[in-house]
């Protein structure tokens, strides 16, 4: 499990490119925990994907914010972890949301209709501000 507020590199395929690959950090943000992640979720980082999530979901917290404004790309590798990781919170008080997808991972969350059972914040500050009645 990774320390809140320390750094750590999810890289997963020995051997990829520099500049490949899944990076990121857990960290607490009020009463939310934030995965900040950059790279790229695929295949190769599928598995590490799924276990941050499952770390970050496992602390508790409220909600679960998995900041996506560093990641380039996603594929179904990376959709198939995070249904999975929304099916797992189904029965928990958790809730997981996502924050930032630009350009290729926002179209990718778009065509799979990601956002209609999850979430989706333009800003962090959206995604942990408290929700409120009305």
């Amino acid at each position: 499990m990774i320390a809140p507020q320390h750094s750590t590199s999810l890289e997963s395929a020995v051997g990829q490119p520099r500049g490949t690959g899944l990076a990121g950090r857990r960290y607490r943000k009020g009463r939310c925990t934030v995965l900040a992640l950059s790279g790229e979720i695929d295949e190769a980082s599928a598995t590490k994907f799924r276990e941050e999530l499952d770390a970050a979901i496992d602390q508790e917290c409220d909600k679960v914010v998995v900041d996506l404004t560093d990641v380039a790309f996603m594929d179904c590798s990376g959709i198939g972890q995070l249904v999975q990781a929304l099916r797992r919170t189904a029965w928990t008080p958790g809730s997981i949301c996502l924050t930032g997808p630009t350009g290729p991972v926002r179209r990718v969350l778009e065509l799979t209709h990601v956002g209609t059972v999850c979430p989706i914040f333009d800003t962090l500050e959206n995604a942990v501000a408290p929700r409120t009645a009305g």
